[in-house]
């Protein structure tokens, strides 16, 4: 009987060591819902709670890209109007046309490069559409001049005002 109580107490020492080595393995005061039932709870609460602050991280993280890529978008966009106005000022300064026609041409060449720009953005969202992702949000009409020459005569927007939005 002696024995018997010794090996039960022995087992049962065996099971709570090894019920301690498999929560300092896993780094888990809990394992199994067994374990702590009156907890379960909370702990589901808590994993909630944590897959939501990491998924305002990612948005967070998406935003920061997003205004990144908006930012670099309008500081180029900056740089291409000013090189027009200049090259708008030299034109109303000159009289030859071959002078003309090459100013045309750079202007040409600016706003090509200013439709570039108005249409940028990655992962199927253009930085300035709005919330309209479905197509590019400016499309430039050509037509041709008067002397023949095909060239940009109107651009049109088809995106929105609508902000696009994040929670974080």
């Amino acid at each position: 009987m002696t024995d018997r109580t010794l090996l039960r107490e022995l087992n049962g020492s065996l099971s709570e060591l090894t019920e301690s080595q498999k929560r300092l393995a896993s780094e888990k005061k809990v394992t199994k819902p067994s374990d702590a039932p009156e907890q379960v709870q909370e702990l589901l609460d808590v994993r909630g709670e944590l897959a939501a602050s990491a998924q305002y991280a990612d948005n967070i993280n998406s935003a920061l890209l997003d205004l990144g890529q908006a930012e670099s978008g309008v500081n180029a966009i900056y740089d291409l109007l000013a090189e027009a106005k200049d090259i708008a000022v030299r034109g109303a300064n000159v009289a030859g046309s071959d002078t003309v026609t090459g100013l045309t041409s750079r202007l040409e060449g600016v706003m090509e490069n200013l439709l570039e720009e108005f249409n940028s953005g990655a992962s199927g969202r253009y930085v300035f559409a709005g919330t309209e992702d479905g197509a590019a949000p400016f499309a430039a009409a050509e037509g041709a001049d008067p002397d023949g020459t095909s060239r940009i005569q109107s651009v049109t927007y088809s995106g929105n005002s609508d902000v696009r939005r994040t929670r974080v």
